[in-house]
């Protein structure tokens, strides 16, 4: 269309509602800049709300980070070994594979964060009063080497949650509703789907303990429970640590 028609055609239309053509154009201009100010509005309102967002995640990591340093600096590690060299007592295996850690001259823990960034699922695996829970909890102290903030649940008083339902963001809600200090976070649908994303970009570690210790644990349905969702741990990709029996992590044999 050239300028011409153009120009024609707005006066025809600036005629049949009753304007001037220099009028029509001004509304016009006005429309646009009116519908253009609700788009960055509500983009400006989406962009706020992700950052109070984020904010929220990462208030709610930090302390929840604290409180844990706070519990275990209460009830110090039985054992007198420095935690570095305590870590590398352990056969530890990692990832659907169950590969073998190695040790180091220099410590594992560092080469434990990057094996799980990369292969997922660490068992910690024994028998009671080893120090399973006392190595989750140095990985979880020094977290910050490796990921971004870690997530501490112990299982004592949970019961294992049914797999089937943790699909898409479920688990990341199980995760909140199930950690001490972040049940808040799982009625922000925003929040759940920052840390899902956390989680896939293997920014968030997750450390659960005595998984295999709750109260029904004796029972048959239970146990068939924590196989299974120990197997749907093992399968996923995300950074998590566990400590559990060793009669429990037998499904990869």
């Amino acid at each position: 269309m050239t300028f011409e028609v153009l120009a024609k055609e707005v006066s025809r239309i600036a005629q049949l509602v009753g304007l001037s053509t220099e009028g029509l154009i001004n509304s016009l201009v006005v429309a646009f800049l009116c519908a253009m100010g609700v788009l960055f509005r509500k983009q400006i309102i989406k962009l706020w709300k992700n950052v109070r967002a984020r904010l929220e995640l990462r208030k709610s990591l930090i302390e929840h980070s604290k409180k844990v340093r706070s519990d275990f600096e209460r009830n110090p590690s039985p054992y007198r070994m420095d935690d570095e060299k305590f870590v590398d007592v352990f056969d530890l295996t990692c990832g659907p594979e169950r590969e073998l850690i190695p040790s180091v001259s220099n410590g594992r823990t560092q080469l434990l964060f990057d094996t799980i960034k990369s292969k997922g699922c660490l068992f910690l695996e024994g028998s009671f009063g080893i120090g399973k829970s006392t190595i989750a909890q140095h990985l979880l102290v020094h977290s910050k080497r490796g990921f971004w903030r870690a997530i501490f649940i112990d299982f004592h008083d949970k019961e294992i949650p049914d797999t089937q339902s943790m699909i898409e963001d479920n688990f990341i809600k199980w995760v909140f509703l199930n950690s001490k200090w972040m049940r808040e976070c799982a009625a922000n649908e925003l929040v759940v789907q920052l840390a899902r994303k956390a989680l896939d970009d293997k920014k968030i570690l997750l450390v659960f303990d005595a998984l295999d210790e709750n109260k029904a644990s004796e029972s048959n349905s239970e146990r068939s429970n924590i196989r299974v969702f120990l197997e749907f741990l093992s399968d996923s990709s995300w950074p998590i640590v566990v400590t559990c029996r060793e009669e429990f992590t037998d499904f990869r044999d």
